[in-house]
């Protein structure tokens, strides 16, 4: 999944957050590819926050 708008990133984010939680209840959340994808969550995340905090007007 692509994430270039603002929205279409948080659908991505909530989409792996939800993806990340199943498996991980599964697998474990120490399991390394759950590991891997927590970082990749962060990644988009901070991504996010970026993304946002710059159209947030300054007081």
């Amino acid at each position: 999944m692509s994430c270039f708008s603002v929205q279409k990133l948080r659908d991505c984010i909530e989409y792996r957050r939800k993806t990340l939680i199943e498996l991980g209840l599964i697998q474990g959340f120490g399991d390394p590819i759950i590991i891997k994808l927590s970082e990749e969550l962060d990644q988009l995340i901070f991504k996010y926050q970026k993304l946002t905090s710059f159209s947030k007007p300054l007081n």
